[in-house]
């Protein structure tokens, strides 16, 4: 299981206040987990408090909402919204009665003592005939066992963790600072042991029991101690407060501290010998749990629940509000740590206890092991999430597909790749894949998969009522067919936005499109600097020219001249590269008096969407060409190009065609990648991406997209005006001043410095927005998670 897999989901967090006292603390934690996992998450609260400055420091939305039950109907409405709703504490028993009418995910962390439950007896709900959305966690054990003897509910237990700061706060116990607490509020007397109590003065905290017990130690035993209590003097019992501050006047060993923060509270308790908790109700107390971080021993009534989970090795325990055996108990603890033995016969050192308390703390409460039980839990609120991939036909698309494949199981995903090349055995195993459910969406480039036919004619994925998310890697009126009978639910992706348009406006019964860009691979942790690089030009792509025959339609099924159109929409685009095919060829039809209803126009434009890859193939051949012609040498792949005879006269190294991954390894070789787009005059190119994260100085023409993306140089502008401190990403030339192009790169491969800044520059943009990697988080996170 990975730190990634719970991502991208939508918490609700309900809590009785936002005050800096334990139950909140850890909650806190909690949602600061979550969000820095990439959750989305919003808090309610009954009371606000100062724990709202670190949620909006999360930028967390915030309400306060002292009741639900008089707007129970706004509020049920308004958790079908997320995926998980989680509530703190018992006293937001009035959500659960909604939250029980819903099949939400619903975590209630229940902290409190017996009283509690006892106090809100007749206002809280049946715990033991709660809906199976309602999982109940109990802080501790003593909770566990009230839900167990009184509801007859088995509670899963979640310890809280807290964050190890022991090496920012400890001291060395016999070290000088150890005995130096604090100058302004401490006093210190010869090598005395040094005891701690924190919390409200109150009757749960049991700060008078500790008090008579400090009154009964004989006086030598007690000028070998000092006893420090902490709390908040000015919201108190005073009940509880007084017998504390006679103590103070009238012993030199007992000492009041103010309420601190929790930092200070930290730094103070790892300057103690000894932390005590004399609680009468006490479930969980987390200051324990930080003593045991800073390797602090602890004695703790038995009454506490972190109690029944640490070892006697960590500190001791006494009866609950036995105060005769507190006595004896502080008794010990000075003999061990002033000479390392009881007055009866001693067990373990003080070191060796101090070692088991941190110990225990990195086993049973640190952050990483609070982490991963949380994680368990969520694994069963949330069952694996599962995609499909159907692979096998194309090289490239199948590079594009396992590099997703690899991005998502990162994340946590389960993944299965049906491939072509062994089609019934892999439909085989997803009978069993399809029963473990969860199946999020099927992934397919090109439609290759989307329409499997069974024996009765149906089409296989309508079967299961799977989203298919086809990613189309060509313009849309490649696929008209296929995309007049898309499947309900399906979702079309394209690398332009004027294909998103264009299929929002042509095909109307698809009703989900999106813009989605290429992806880069990023395949060498350092790159070769360029100075170092054997190829000065890389360019790999193919042009369709010589082969256009085999897609121009038959002209004679049109009812106009539609040859001559196709030659003037051509015309058009060679001279306005800036343009769309489909915008050029509807406007030459409208010219020519030919007026189609959109129904039509698709089916014509997809007729002749050659005209597209002419002028493709027309500003391939010329930019290679004039860099040849202009003494540049360029390593060229691709199909096509063979049949060209400039090509075998010129200054060109044509080597036929190579795989895609190859074509990756050869950009980690070459000072320049050279890029054309596809005619997409609004989207991007893988090409272009994989040279920037190869680190090679990447050069393009451009598209509405890229230059908003990425900050380039011009190959019209001076190359001198290239300075470091603008930190180009690219360089972009326009097809209309395709001239500029070989002066420009010219200058380029002439300095190595100018080169290497450019794709420094890049590859550090592309790594952090342009690997599939991040493609993968969109889909995740703009997507997946609606689905």
């Amino acid at each position: 299981m990975t730190d990634d897999y719970y991502v991208n989901h939508k918490f609700l967090f309900i809590t009785h206040e936002l005050s800096r006292t334990g139950a909140p603390i850890v909650l806190l934690d909690v949602i600061r987990m979550l969000h820095d996992e990439g959750n989305y998450i919003e808090v309610i609260s009954l009371e606000d408090g100062p724990l709202r400055n670190e949620l909006e420091k999360m930028n967390i939305q915030i309400q306060i909402q002292k009741r639900f039950l008089p707007i129970w109907e706004e509020f049920y409405t308004t958790i079908k919204n997320y995926d998980c709703v989680f509530c703190n504490t018992l006293l937001v028993f009035e959500s659960i009665y909604i939250l029980n009418l819903s099949n939400i995910p619903t975590i209630w962390w229940i902290h409190e003592a017996k009283e509690y439950f006892d106090m809100f007896q007749d206002m809280l709900p049946d715990l033991s005939t709660l809906n199976p959305n309602i999982h109940i966690l109990s802080v501790s054990p003593v909770t566990t066992d009230i839900l167990k003897e009184f509801y007859q509910c088995d509670a899963d237990g979640l310890t809280f963790g807290i964050d190890d700061v022991a090496e920012f706060t400890s001291f060395s116990p016999k070290s000088t600072e150890s005995q130096n607490c604090n100058a302004t509020s401490m006093n210190n007397y010869n090598n005395r042991v040094k005891f701690i109590t924190i919390g409200l003065y109150c009757y749960a905290k049991g700060q008078d029991i500790l008090a008579a017990a400090i009154s009964k130690l004989p006086p030598k035993i007690l000028t070998m101690a000092e006893f420090y209590f902490c709390g908040d003097l000015e919201h108190c019992d005073e009940d509880y407060v007084e017998p504390v501050r006679l103590m103070e006047k009238n012993t030199h060993s007992v000492f009041v501290l103010p309420s601190m923060a929790h930092n200070e509270i930290l730094k103070t308790i790892a300057k103690m010998d000894f932390l005590i908790v004399p609680s009468r109700l006490e479930p969980m107390p987390t200051v324990a749990c930080e003593a045991l971080m800073q390797s602090v021993p602890v004695i703790l009534s038995d009454i506490c629940g972190v109690a029944r989970l640490i070892k006697d090795s960590d500190g001791f325990l006494f009866p609950s509000e036995d105060v005769n055996a507190l006595k004896d108990t502080i008794i010990n603890a000075i003999y061990l740590k002033r000479f390392n033995s009881f007055p009866e016969a001693s067990k373990y050192t003080y070191q060796q206890m101090s070692a088991s308390a941190r110990e225990s703390y990195e086993k049973k409460f640190s952050k990483q092991v609070f982490k991963k039980r949380f994680h368990h839990l969520l694994a069963d609120l949330f069952p694996k999430k599962r995609l499909i991939f159907i692979n096998g036909l194309f090289d490239i698309l199948d590079i594009f597909s396992y590099e997703l494949m690899k991005a998502f199981e990162s994340f946590g995903y389960e993944v299965m790749e049906i491939n072509r090349h062994r089609l019934l055995e892999d439909l085989r195993k997803f009978e069993i894949f399809y029963e473990q459910g969860n199946i999020k969406a099927v992934f397919t480039f090109n439609f290759h998969g989307a329409f499997f036919e069974t024996s009765d004619g149906s089409y296989f994925w309508n079967r299961f009522h799977i989203p298919i998310i086809n990613i189309l890697m060509d313009h849309p009126f490649c696929f008209h067919e296929e995309l007049e009978h898309v499947l309900p639910g399906s979702v079309m992706i394209s690398p332009d936005r004027n294909h998103m348009n264009y299929m929002l406006r042509f095909y109307p019964n698809i009703t989900t499109a999106g813009f989605y860009g290429h992806g880069g691979i990023q395949k060498y942790i350092t790159p070769k600097p360029i100075a170092e690089r054997d190829i000065d030009v890389l360019y790999a792509g193919a042009i369709s020219r010589p082969n256009i025959a085999k897609v121009m339609p038959d002209f004679s099924k049109f009812d106009f001249d539609a040859e001559a159109i196709g030659n003037e929409a051509y015309e058009v685009l060679i001279k306005n590269p800036h343009r769309t095919t489909e915008d050029v060829l509807e406007e030459t039809l409208l010219k020519n008096g030919i007026v189609l209803p959109d129904e039509s126009l698709r089916q014509v434009i997809a007729d002749m969407h050659y005209v597209d890859l002419l002028a493709v193939s027309y500003f391939r051949e010329r930019t290679i060409k004039s860099l040849c012609e202009a003494g540049i040498h360029v390593t060229l792949y691709g199909f096509g190009w063979e049949t060209l005879d400039w090509v075998k006269e010129m200054n060109v190294d044509f080597r036929g065609r190579i795989s895609a991954y190859e074509i990756i390894d050869l950009m980690a070789d070459s000072k320049i990648v050279l890029s054309t787009m596809t005619w997409f005059k609004d989207g991007t190119h893988d090409r272009v991406f994989n040279g920037m994260l190869q680190g090679a100085c990447t050069v393009t023409d451009t598209s509405v997209y890229m230059t908003e993306e990425f900050n380039g140089i011009y190959t019209d502008s001076c190359f001198d005006s290239i300075h470091s401190n603008e930190e180009p990403e690219i360089v972009f030339f326009h097809l209309e001043q395709i001239d500029t192009l070989p002066a420009f790169i010219k200058n380029l491969l002439a300095d190595n410095p100018k080169m290497q800044a450019i794709a420094d520059a890049g590859r550090k943009k592309a790594a952090a927005s342009h690997t599939w990697n991040a493609r993968a988080r969109e889909l995740e996170s703009e997507l997946l998670q609606f689905l």
